[in-house]
């Protein structure tokens, strides 16, 4: 498996990929992380398997935000290895830390950032939900 930046000739297969859950409308935020380059795409024999977005708040704070794998590919680590690339990534910019969110009523997407020792930071409410944001220290595991 290869872990790699995205790529322009990528995006047909990221769009699909995103496509196959209904709850995400990908017009401006994909753009602009596909714009900035904050795209993480995991491939075998050049098929695209799953993706990784991240973004750079404040233009100082990264920001984990998606990560999506095909259904057919979930349960197989995907989403790790990605992580695991964007934590380099990270690592090699000198970032000590990044932070990433979910809805409090998703309990499969805590059940994720519990996985990769994400701390739970704040609970913001939201006009329609409430936002729980963790912290990972890249330090420290």
């Amino acid at each position: 498996m290869e872990i790699r930046i995205w790529e322009h000739n990528d995006l047909v297969s990221v769009l699909e990929i995103n496509a196959e859950a209904d709850y995400w409308n990908p017009d401006n935020f994909m753009s602009d992380c596909i714009n900035d380059k904050s795209v993480i795409v995991a491939t075998i024999k050049g098929e695209i398997l799953g993706f990784l977005l991240y973004q750079k708040l404040w233009g100082n704070t990264p920001f984990l935000a998606l990560v999506k794998v095909k259904e057919k590919h979930q349960r197989k680590w995907i989403w790790k290895r990605l992580v695991e690339f964007f934590e380099e990534e990270l690592i090699k910019q000198e970032f000590e830390s990044y932070i990433s969110s979910t809805e409090l009523k998703n309990i499969d997407s805590q059940k994720f950032h519990d996985k990769l020792w994400l701390s739970s930071i704040w609970k913001l409410d939201m006009t329609h939900w409430k936002e729980l944001f963790y912290i990972k220290e890249l330090n420290k595991k």
